[in-house]
């Protein structure tokens, strides 16, 4: 399906446009915003591969969340997706045409074809809007979603790094709850550390006919924000995604969930291609995520500050289901589910420094008789068929190449991520587990 962009406009920090597609007897009409603001007046300029880069992010999320995946895909899931992006060098552009393609379809499992065409009209920002920055006033650029994991890599930064730190977060209409998450951790930072960081929250969001709610498109949108700051300040800043390497390489919890069952937002292949295409553009900024080898409870039991950590992590949310799921949930008011994989992830997590007293929706460990059957909670039969199996490091390693592109010499070290994990959750099971799910994992 050809997705047409229409009326390219900027006004008041904000670049606007108009996304119209037709499918049988489909039609599909969006306006995106690009609230361009705050990024601006750190990255100072629309020209360049940098900007085009956010702007080719901004119009692949914005064109994931507007078409939705049961109405044009025939499997109900693999989209096919094409449009033709106005940029300021298309011959550069065209030097990573299949490279963007691949990477995209990798992330989303939808089929992608992206041309690029010259942009003839200037997109023009206030001049004032600028901050009068030093190159040498940031040494890194950090992804804050107001998740567990990102709090770690903040506190950890924090305390790590004498230079300066560039915060960007992101959120819209969809993850309203990310920004309250961001508005309530930031200022105890901030108390904490008061001349390390600065913090920007940025908001791209798309209004239209459908609402599509998978967003697997987010980290490729959410990291060139992170490229056009970091690259307009300096070559050498250096971009960290803090996510723990279980999430990140997402091993199948069983054979159904290979490959398109499966999110990769900060898998190990994303960031390789992403760094590649970015280096072809002349982009050098490096992307890299400190916690690839490190399972969530290792982040936790390993985090520097953990006083700071206790007093913040409830504030986090690390929930794939936040705002759904109430109708089985014991306590609908908790942000975290406590049901979906993060949230199972982050409590076997804190059960490693003894932190077991979350407020969550649901204990599924003790299913009480608002939970009539245990396999029916989504997600939970497949959790505990990942547990009840026994998996050689020679079946992780196989599961983790059909799952995506590793680097061989480094397979090892991650089937030892998926390997530590499998023992994190087991041993949470046996300490806090009924018998009916210690049995049913042979525990």
């Amino acid at each position: 399906m050809r997705i047409n962009i229409e009326n390219i406009e900027s006004y008041n920090g904000k670049i606007q446009f108009r996304l119209s597609a037709i499918n049988e007897n489909r039609s599909f009409n969006g306006l995106l915003t690009i609230a361009l603001k705050d990024l601006y007046a750190y990255a100072g300029t629309v020209e360049g591969e940098a900007f085009d880069l956010l702007l080719l992010a901004s119009t692949v999320y914005g064109i994931d969340i507007l078409v939705k995946r049961e109405y044009i895909a025939s499997d109900k899931w693999s989209r096919d997706l094409e449009f033709t992006l106005p940029v300021a060098d298309p011959d550069k552009w065209g030097n990573v045409h299949d490279k963007v393609n691949q990477l995209l379809h990798f992330l989303t499992a939808d089929y992608w074809n992206i041309d690029f065409v010259k942009r003839e009209q200037e997109l023009n920002i206030p001049i004032y809007e600028i901050k009068n920055i030093s190159v040498d006033s940031y040494k890194k650029v950090c992804l804050f979603s107001g998740g567990m994991d990102s709090l770690i890599g903040a506190i950890d930064l924090l305390h790590d790094n004498k230079d300066k730190i560039l915060f960007i977060s992101h959120y819209d209409s969809i993850f309203k709850g990310a920004k309250a998450d961001q508005d309530k951790i930031i200022p105890i930072l901030k108390e904490n550390f008061p001349k390390s960081f600065d913090h920007i929250q940025t908001r791209i969001d798309i209004k239209g006919s459908s609402r599509e709610t998978t967003l697997r498109s987010r980290s490729f949108m959410f990291l060139s924000q992170a490229i056009y700051a970091a690259s307009n300040l300096a070559p050498n800043i250096e971009i960290i995604l803090p996510e723990n390497g279980t999430i990140a390489l997402n091993h199948p919890l069983t054979a159904s969930r290979y490959s398109t069952c499966s999110t990769r937002t900060a898998h190990p292949y994303v960031i390789k291609e992403l760094n590649e295409i970015a280096q072809i553009l002349g982009l050098p900024n490096n992307i890299m995520n400190p916690y690839e080898f490190k399972t969530k409870g290792e982040m936790v039991e390993e985090c520097v500050d953990k006083e700071l950590f206790k007093i913040t992590f409830p504030l986090s949310c690390s929930c794939a289901k936040r705002g759904t799921r109430k109708d089985i949930r014991e306590n609908p008011h908790a942000i975290n589910c406590g049901i979906c994989m993060p949230c199972i992830y982050r409590r076997a997590a804190l059960h490693k420094i003894g932190l077991d007293t979350e407020d969550i929706g649901t204990n599924a460990l003790n299913p009480n008789d608002l939970i009539r059957d245990l396999m029916h909670i989504p997600d939970m039969p497949a959790f505990l068929d990942f547990l009840a199996h026994d998996l050689s490091k020679k079946e992780i390693e196989a599961n983790l190449l059909c799952n995506g592109s590793l680097p061989l010499d480094e397979l090892s070290n991650y089937a030892d991520v998926v390997v530590r994990v499998r023992e994190e959750l087991k041993q949470w099971i046996e300490d806090k587990g009924n018998e009916e799910i210690k049995h049913r994992i042979h525990i």
